[in-house]
């Protein structure tokens, strides 16, 4: 917080230049600044270096007392539009308020006896939804110790077992005492003991970046995962363990909440209403135009905003009414510059969760749809033959482990079912993708030698050790996925 009586915007820009960016500095200004002054405040942080938040003057002050009751929107929407906030950087954790959409996500996650996989493609918001769930849970339900934790290191750099470890150190953190012995015994106990002491207590445990952990786990008959299982079946479901990873975990095969685009209307306040906070005004349609080329796509549609709010900050500041205006020019001149941006291409992949044969599969669709129309169809086999002759070391042996790379590709928001096969979801994935000459440059480049284990098409030891199942991980999971249909297994 920084205080100021006499009132020179360049000096106060000079004063909070330097501080760190993951920091807010609010300044309180002791007088009313003239309209020019507030302009030319608002003109100093945007080219400085210092998070400036907001400016509160004696004008400030007194509107907000006049209210009828304490409101934050208000606050926001006086001061913001002066300040440098940028709720879009990419640099660290997005803030609560940036959080929107996913009920019934979030509802599966803190359930007593949901689904324990948060399933989806990287950066559509997993993550983000686990933090969101313990955030809700720490404030509706007081009895509910909320054990948050990234196992990103554990079967990636360290094998399995490290789980236990890991596992301490987040109940540690969270406050339970005496988490001193690390082994699976050890700490079930410790759980157990804790969640015994009262009837009212429950425990939800919430473990990120899993993707390494599942796979190492699988190749060892999911060991640690049944530990948890039974952990959680011994408590009566009081403790509830929810795994972020795009695989199956053995004992939790089934059910997955499946984190993709947002819906059409969460992908439009995403876009419009943090905007609207800053002074920004983006008109339906044009906001419509983005929210669908991004492909409803949460760090695409964060990426675009960033870009021009940094554009309308790099102009000189408006003397005008607030809100300022966005132009359908404004909006094709951000795209433009986004794309011609070193990098885009990586940066539009990772936002739309495209990696390894999904991101194959996406542009085999793609790149018949060129010829072929949009709403061109294929089916399973055709599109697996596609995959095949632009992949064929990927695609080797996928066989019945296919339609479950469909369902992902589906549940990313990049394909659609249709009849007995499958299209591109909407038309804009060609533009979205860079058009012709960007599908057929990234399937001519190749794609390198495949992953070196897959979760789903592992084939669990049978209880002899010597047998293989009959079906891999990713069959037996469709096999028991709740719902109707009837499911025909030959062979």
């Amino acid at each position: 917080m920084l205080l100021v009586w006499r009132v020179q915007p360049q000096q106060v820009a000079d004063l909070v230049k330097g501080q760190p960016g993951d920091q807010t500095v609010l300044v309180l200004c002791f007088g009313v600044l003239s309209p020019e002054q507030r302009h030319r405040m608002a003109a100093a942080c945007r080219t400085g270096q210092g998070p400036v938040a907001g400016v509160v003057d004696d004008a400030a002050v007194g509107y907000l007392a006049c209210l009828p009751g304490p409101s934050w929107a208000a606050a926001v929407g006086l001061l913001a539009p002066f300040g440098s906030a940028n709720p879009y950087a990419a640099a660290g954790h997005a803030p609560p308020e940036m959080f929107y959409g996913r009920a019934a996500q979030l509802a599966a996650v803190t359930g007593g006896t949901g689904p324990c996989l948060v399933h989806g493609g990287r950066r559509l918001g997993k993550s983000a939804l686990l933090r969101q769930a313990g955030r809700q849970a720490r404030r509706t339900a007081p009895d509910t110790m909320v054990v948050s934790a990234s196992i990103r290191q554990v079967g990636a750099v360290l094998p399995a077992a490290a789980l236990w470890p890991a596992l301490a150190a987040a109940l540690d953190d969270a406050g339970l005492p005496h988490a001193h012995d690390r082994t699976p015994a050890g700490v079930r106990r410790l759980i157990g003991e804790w969640i015994g002491g009262d009837p009212a207590r429950r425990m939800l445990m919430l473990l990120d970046d899993a993707e390494g952990f599942l796979a190492a786990d699988a190749r060892q008959a999911s060991a640690n995962v049944a530990a948890l299982a039974d952990l959680m079946e011994e408590t009566g479901h009081r403790v509830r363990v929810v795994f972020a990873g795009p695989g199956h975990p053995g004992r939790f095969q089934g059910e997955a909440v499946t984190v993709g685009p947002l819906d059409p209307q969460d992908a439009f306040d995403l876009l419009t209403r943090p905007l609207a906070a800053l002074g920004l005004r983006l008109g339906p349609e044009a906001a419509a135009r983005v929210v669908t080329e991004a492909n409803n796509a949460p760090a695409l549609i964060r990426l675009f905003a960033d870009a021009l709010l940094c554009r309308a900050r790099r102009a000189p500041v408006a003397r005008t009414t607030l809100p300022y205006a966005v132009t359908r020019e404004d909006v094709t001149a951000v795209w433009l510059d986004l794309r011609a941006a070193p990098g885009y291409r990586d940066r539009l992949e990772r936002a739309l969760g495209l990696a390894g044969r999904c991101k194959v599969i996406v542009y085999a669709m793609a790149f018949h749809a060129l010829d072929a129309g949009p709403d061109a169809v294929l089916t399973t086999d055709e599109l697996r033959a596609a995959c095949e002759e632009w992949w064929p070391e990927g695609f080797a042996g996928a066989g019945g482990d296919f339609p479950a790379l469909l369902e992902e590709c589906v549940g990313l928001g990049m394909l659609a079912a249709d009849g007995g096969g499958f299209r591109l979801r909407t038309p804009y994935i060609l533009t979205l993708l860079g058009g012709a000459g960007q599908i057929e440059a990234v399937l001519e480049g190749g794609f390198g030698a495949p992953a070196g284990f897959d979760p789903e098409s592992v084939r669990a030891p049978g209880p002899d050790g010597r047998d293989r199942s009959p079906l891999t991980g990713g069959q037996v999971a469709r096999l028991l996925r709740p719902g109707g249909g009837l499911r025909l297994v030959t062979g």
